[in-house]
């Protein structure tokens, strides 16, 4: 996983899987992720997250079930 975001962002405004090599989730409104592949043992289900935080994530796949969301790719 890359310490930078190199700019390659997804708008995410939708409840689909979303994959790839995902480095940073930004919450553009309040979101809810409901499903999350990668590194992170222990995803509880659902993570609410903030409007405006920036999370450095390694993720192969990330579902929002509400809000709006870029993710930034390797």
């Amino acid at each position: 996983m890359r310490d930078f975001m190199n700019g390659r962002g997804e708008w995410v405004a939708d409840t689909s899987a979303h994959t790839g090599n995902i480095n940073y989730i930004k919450a553009v409104s309040d979101i809810t992720v409901s499903a999350y592949t990668g590194a992170l043992t222990g995803f509880p289900g659902s993570v609410n997250i903030q409007a405006g935080d920036l999370i450095r994530i390694d993720a192969t796949s990330v579902t929002l079930s509400s809000g709006t969301a870029i993710l930034y790719h390797e």
